[in-house]
């Protein structure tokens, strides 16, 4: 027995393609004292930073502040779901509060169901004990 038979709606190929099905989540700040939205990443999108990321942690070896910028930059979008950031803002959101990078990239990790093992993995070489650098530094 076919979908239609079963009493499914197909959709067009047309229907499928102008859809916009980007989930959003607007995270509250505290020490910014205001909401940031966060947007779902396309496949290309997710694909292209999956691969930035494995060559950052391939190539700084510990430092792994600029993935976590990376994928908040890519998923930070306005009111009208437009970027926020853009790359040359990298080192600047380097320079901002750990804490609130952490809960914008967990955040950005859950919407955009990013694994688990190398979120752990992130967070666990993000963080740092009081006598090492901070790797925002």
């Amino acid at each position: 027995m076919g979908a239609v038979e079963k009493g499914l709606v197909l959709l067009s190929r047309d229907e499928i393609l102008r859809t916009d099905d980007f989930k959003t989540s607007e995270v509250y700040v505290e020490a910014w004292k205001g909401y940031v939205r966060l947007r779902e990443l396309s496949g290309k999108e997710r694909s292209e930073y999956e691969r930035y990321s494995q060559e950052i942690f391939e190539k700084n070896q510990g430092d792994y502040s600029e993935a976590i910028t990376k994928l908040i930059i890519q998923c930070a979008v306005d009111e009208n779901n437009q970027p926020l950031f853009f790359e040359q803002d990298m080192e600047r959101l380097q320079e901002k509060s750990s804490g609130v990078l952490m809960q914008l990239f967990q955040e950005a990790c859950r919407l955009n169901k990013l694994g688990a093992e190398a979120v752990e993995e992130l967070e666990k070489n993000y963080e740092t004990t009081p006598d090492e650098p901070s790797v925002l530094s």
